[in-house]
């Protein structure tokens, strides 16, 4: 997106957003979508939903009328963002005089607490959510190593980047739409952008999978027709045993060659011998090898014939997928191919490419004042997943009581006081008691916390638990949160 369209995209933002109140924070492919409820007076409330699109190729700001299907496991900015955001207001939507930097701001006008800054600036755009009271960047979506920019981590003062020194200010794709409409013509032109690029991207992974599968069905009817030149060889084998059987008693032993007469010309013929074993077994070895001959020939045949129809329905899928025009039609044609292709490609073999296997870690890593390490989950799956696949039995387990948050463990049998502290103002810190300044908290060894039958993931039962009483100290919080990633981080084994 241009930085006039951007600009002219913003004021209307700015009217349409303002007061909107955050229901619903999803993802997608480098995207971050709000649903938002904007208060229209007389025509009561309306649903919202506005797409940052910060791909490199794209970086867009537009409305859609429908959300798109949220993914099973949301990015950890994501549920940053929802534990802040939902259910507070848009208060202003401004964009930077030097750059392509787009502001969105929430709260009240009398009290400003976050801000959301997209930087849609080309290869280095990065999406940061900042603490406007502290001044400070509480998350980014991209770490500091991947987008090789200044160092703006976590608990940083935000600093925007350096404007470039060209930027071209008057370009416009949509200099004939009227500033009113102008949203909802970068919105159907990126939808359509995005169901085209969708619709590339599955018909050319499909071909290239089917003309994979076709090169290693040619290689394999390529092996079936030298497996079927090689029983060509089998009759003179045959003839062979046959004349060794019929004049054994006149061969020497040990001979390495015996020349006798064939059975229909009557000219001589020299066959080669193994001189390390009888005649007897020279001649069983002929018949053997004909007897594998005969047991193999019907097998190959029938592969040879599967491997030829195998072929046919490649073929004909290539030409289906020449002819898909829609991504309906790519689908329907995927799911009919997928059988044979799971045949011919096995798991692990369909691309030759290895694949970049995301290490997803499933809790954020505090270390407190003693050097205890402090594990904290991210999400419900990832509570789990951290309480019954990482918690040892002695290791202890805190949670605020009655109230949803973070399973937060301690890598310790026998921490002292101070740091089942740090880890119980961390409990508070990331669960919906996050904003009060005290909290109860459970605390129990991890071998008292058992799963409950059929509850979501994340809810437990515990049992000889004791309470800790926490008044949130900014001190005390701020030194931990500063303390983030120091251990190190979980390997990641595909």
């Amino acid at each position: 997106m241009y930085y006039r369209e951007l600009m002219r995209m913003t004021a209307q933002l700015a009217c349409d957003c303002y007061g909107a109140r955050v229901d619903r924070i999803t993802d997608g492919p480098e995207k971050l979508i709000f649903g938002l409820t904007r208060y229209l007076g007389g025509d009561g409330y309306q649903p919202y939903y506005l797409v940052i699109d910060f791909m490199s190729a794209h970086l867009d700001v537009y409305p859609i009328h429908r959300p798109p299907k949220a993914p099973a496991v949301p990015h950890s900015f994501t549920m940053l963002l929802r534990k802040y955001l939902e259910s507070q207001r848009v208060a202003a939507v401004t964009l930077s005089a030097d750059d392509r930097i787009l502001t969105i701001t929430f709260g009240s006008e009398a009290c400003l607490r976050h801000a959301l800054i997209a930087e849609l600036t080309g290869r280095q755009s990065n999406v940061f959510f900042i603490d406007l009271e502290q001044k400070t960047i509480l998350g980014s979506v991209w770490r500091d190593s991947e987008r090789r920019h200044a160092s703006r981590e976590v608990h940083d003062f935000y600093l925007p980047p350096p404007p470039p020194s060209v930027m071209d200010r008057q370009m416009d794709r949509f200099s004939k739409v009227d500033d009113a409409a102008l949203p909802e013509a970068i919105g159907v032109a990126c939808v359509e952008r995005d169901r085209r690029e969708a619709f590339e991207g599955a018909r050319n992974a499909l071909q290239k999978r089917l003309e994979q599968a076709k090169g290693r069905l040619s290689r394999r009817m390529d092996a079936l027709y030298r497996d079927l030149e090689k029983m060509d060889e089998i009759a003179s084998v045959r003839g062979e045993a046959d004349l060794l059987a019929a004049y054994a008693w006149q061969i020497a032993p040990g001979s390495k060659e015996a020349c006798l007469p064939d059975f229909v010309t009557g000219k001589s013929v020299c066959i080669a011998l193994d001189p390390m074993v009888s005649i007897r077994e020279n001649i069983e070895r002929r018949y053997n090898r004909c007897k594998r001959a005969s047991r193999a020939l019907p097998l190959i045949e029938g592969r040879l014939e599967e491997a030829q129809g195998q072929q046919i329905k490649i073929d004909e899928g290539l030409l289906s997928l020449q002819s898909s025009r829609s991504l309906a039609e790519i689908d329907a044609l995927e799911s009919c191919m997928a059988p044979l292709l799971s045949v011919l490609l096995p798991v692990g073999q369909q691309t030759r490419v290895k694949a970049t296997i995301e290490c997803h870690k499933p809790y954020k890593t505090f270390t407190s004042r003693c050097g205890i390490a402090i594990l904290i989950g991210k999400s419900a799956k990832d509570n789990d997943w951290l309480t019954f696949r990482v918690a040892k039995g002695n290791d202890w387990w805190l949670h605020v009581a009655h109230v949803p948050g973070s399973h937060v463990v301690v890598k310790s049998a026998n921490p002292d006081q101070e740091t089942l502290l740090d880890a119980a103002t961390l409990a508070v810190h990331y669960s919906k008691l996050a904003q009060a300044g005290h909290a109860e908290v459970q605390a129990t060894q991890q071998k008292n916390v058992r799963r409950i039958k059929g509850a979501p993931p994340g809810k437990v039962s515990i049992s000889q638990e004791k309470i800790i009483f926490v008044k949130m100290e900014d001190t005390r919080l701020q030194r931990l949160l500063r303390t983030e990633n120091m251990t190190e981080d979980m390997k990641c084994k595909p």
